[in-house]
């Protein structure tokens, strides 16, 4: 299995003592009705853009990474040698949620890409490539920005929201609602697909799920009802994310 893991660079000590603090913005109000066309959570895999290491279920919905590489057809669509997937919808508009079960994995990768990345070079995985994921590496998680959010509990179930106009895209511990990170505000343009990556093999598959919705329509758990949500971001002086 060839050896590929995201690691931030300038990333020396994993007690370093954060530098800067910021105020995250306001949580988007996660209502159905505002979430567009795209029903909350309907997202699966597109095997044909899965790395050969990779080995997706039958419904499409989950993620391993194997020990032997598969015989698949090589195409420009097709991640190699990154052990990414992407889901099968594409975004250009609107307002979209959906969450991964994640487990107890010691490390994983999730967010969203432009249509055209270059899947087939070894390449940072940044803003100005084209790629808006959010890494956990067991210990801290790492993103293309410079921000990252402090590790609390590590989250067994994560949530995604994009609004494309509001140039938004955060990540969220679907077990209890709180705000893992939150990027600045990027002005997306072109098509963006879900990314996944399971970065390392375990028995753990990642699943997308379906949210779990009240009857009013509000995606749950209740602290994603709130118009606001308190967090933080830290400056660990990360950087980059590349392929390696």
């Amino acid at each position: 299995m060839s050896a590929w893991t995201p690691r931030p660079s300038g990333w020396e000590d994993p007690t370093h003592t954060p530098r800067t603090r910021q105020v995250a913005p306001a949580c988007p109000w996660l209502c159905l009705g505002d979430l567009g066309p795209l029903s909350a959570g309907d997202v699966t895999l597109d095997p044909d853009t899965a790395n050969p290491e990779l080995v997706l279920s039958e419904d499409r919905r989950s993620v391993q990474r194997g020990d032997l590489r598969q015989a698949l057809p090589d195409s420009p669509q097709r991640f190699d040698p990154g052990p990414c997937v992407l889901g099968r919808e594409r975004f250009t508009s609107g307002r979209h949620y959906w969450e991964v079960e994640v487990g107890d994995r010691s490390s994983w990768a999730l967010g969203v890409c432009r249509e055209n990345v270059n899947r087939k070079e070894k390449g940072e995985l940044s803003a100005g490539n084209g790629f808006w994921i959010l890494v956990f590496l067991g210990s801290y998680y790492n993103s293309p920005e410079r921000a990252l959010a402090p590790l609390r509990d590590p989250p067994k179930r994560v949530g995604i929201f994009l609004d494309y106009e509001a140039g938004h895209l955060s990540f969220y511990s679907a077990t209890d609602g709180s705000l893992l990170f939150i990027f600045p505000e990027i002005p997306f343009s072109g098509t963006l697909r879900p990314l996944f990556s399971p970065l390392s093999s375990s028995p753990t598959p990642m699943t997308i799920c379906r949210p779990k919705v009240t009857p009013g329509g509000v995606l749950s758990p209740p602290a994603l009802q709130a118009t606001e949500c308190s967090g933080h971001l830290e400056d660990l002086g990360g950087g980059s994310v590349p392929f390696e």
